[in-house]
């Protein structure tokens, strides 16, 4: 189902690997069973793929999130993007 809203196969294999990858193809059918359109949802999965490097990066399991830290991380990305350190894709330019 990641597939769907992933076309590369570079991007499929990037989000695997994250910390969210084992959940990422139920979150893409139910995104898809929303009705969520190709460039919707594959924002939602770039932003779900971010929020796992992220926690990552931080030594925060995925369990251990609660609703502010990823308001947080979800501040932080937009913040990236609009500096144009992150590229449309959310895949950091350096």
């Amino acid at each position: 189902m990641l597939e769907f809203y992933l076309r590369s196969a570079r991007g499929i294999a990037r989000a695997r690997s994250s910390l969210v990858g084992p959940y990422l193809d139920g979150f893409a059918a139910a995104l898809r069973e929303l009705g969520y359109c190709r460039l919707v949802g594959q924002w939602c999965i770039t932003y779900a793929v971010h929020l796992g490097l992220w926690a990552a990066a931080e030594g925060v399991p995925l369990g251990a999130l609660e609703e502010g830290a990823v308001r947080y991380m979800l501040a932080v990305a937009r913040l990236a993007r609009r500096a144009g350190r992150v590229r449309h894709r959310g895949h950091a330019t350096t």
